[in-house]
């Protein structure tokens, strides 16, 4: 939880400091959109080396290397998955605001 909530605040920082900051909101939303699939291709491939680095090893050294690396991966994918929800967010959120009527 606490992990996604700095992929959230990373991609409205992403959102406010760098992709939006001199761009019409057009070509800003077309940005995001073009972004937001990242989130889908990172979390396939993390659930691949998942599936392609399962323990099967007696051993305790690899369970532990194994669990210890699914951790981060997870928490990788969560940054990335809350990162590109916030881009999908903001966006919409602005048109809204200057679209929707006084």
């Amino acid at each position: 939880s606490v992990v996604g909530s700095l992929g959230w605040f990373g991609g409205t920082s992403a959102y406010r400091h760098v992709i939006a900051r001199g761009r019409p909101i057009h070509a800003t939303v077309k940005v995001c959109l073009l972004l937001w699939p990242m989130g889908g291709l990172v979390s396939w491939v993390i659930a691949a080396a998942a599936i392609a680095s399962h323990p099967l090893a007696a051993s305790p050294d690899v369970v532990v290397i194994a669990t210890t690396a699914g951790l981060v991966l997870a928490s990788i994918e969560r940054v990335v998955s809350e990162f590109c929800k916030a881009l999908t967010f903001f966006p919409c959120t602005v048109l809204m605001q200057l679209y929707s009527p006084p």
